[in-house]
C-alpha cells in the first residue's frame, strides 16, 4: 500500500508533507473519504535546500550526495550547453560566487540551440537557451544543473527605423525547475 497507514488509521488528525509531496497527501485523504473516514489536516511545510541549493532528502544522502547536515561531499557537477571557453568560464565563475566553498566540476557540450544562428526576440532567444539547457542535462545526465546561454536581437523602433538591442539570454536548470535570466 503506497500510502502505508495514512489511508486507514482512524486515529490519524494531520499530515505532514513537503510542498512537493501536498499531492499525495491530498490522494491520501481521497481514499480516507472513500472509507468514510475523517480527512487529514495537511500541513505542507517548505522544502529544505541543502549546501548545493537542491532539495535536501534522505535519497540523497542514502546516495552519498549529501551529509546528513546538507554539506556536499562531492563536486557540483555543471552541464554548460557551450563548448565556448568565454561562456563556460563565465559560467564557472557564476557558481564558485553563488557556491563560494563547494567544488565545481563544470563541462561544456557543443549542443544545437533550435532557434537558428542569430535569433530575433524575446521568445527565440529564451527559447534557444532553455534547448541548450535541456540539450546540456541530455549530455551529463548526472549532471546537477545544466545552463544554457543564447545570444539575440531585439528589435526596437519604427519599421523604417528598426534598429536592434543585442540580449543574452540564460537558462539554468536542476532537472525539476528552470529559471531564466537575461
Amino acid at each position: 500500500d503506497r500510502f502505508g497507514t495514512a489511508a486507514s488509521d482512524p486515529t490519524l488528525d494531520a499530515i505532514i508533507v513537503s510542498s512537493e509531496t501536498k499531492e499525495a497527501a491530498e490522494e491520501i485523504n481521497k481514499a480516507r473519504k472513500k472509507r468514510r473516514l475523517k480527512l487529514l489536516s495537511i500541513i505542507a511545510i517548505p522544502m529544505q535546500l541543502a549546501q548545493d541549493g537542491l532539495p535536501f532528502s534522505a535519497t540523497r544522502i542514502q546516495s552519498g550526495v549529501i551529509s546528513p547536515d546538507g554539506r556536499r561531499l562531492h563536486p557540483l557537477r555543471i552541464a554548460v550547453g557551450s563548448d565556448n571557453p568565454s561562456k563556460i568560464d563565465g559560467v564557472r565563475q557564476a557558481y564558485a560566487r553563488a557556491f563560494p566553498n563547494m567544488r565545481l566540476e563544470v563541462r561544456g557540450f557543443r549542443v544545437r540551440s533550435g532557434v537558428g544562428e542569430q535569433p530575433v526576440g524575446y521568445a527565440l532567444t529564451s527559447k534557444g537557451a532553455q534547448n541548450r539547457a535541456k540539450a546540456a542535462r541530455h549530455a551529463w545526465p548526472s549532471c546537477d544543473y545544466a545552463v544554457g546561454l543564447e545570444s539575440g536581437l531585439i528589435p526596437f523602433g519604427s519599421d523604417a527605423a528598426v534598429r536592434y538591442f543585442d540580449i543574452q539570454f540564460c537558462c539554468m536548470e536542476d532537472g525539476r525547475t528552470c529559471s531564466f535570466g537575461c
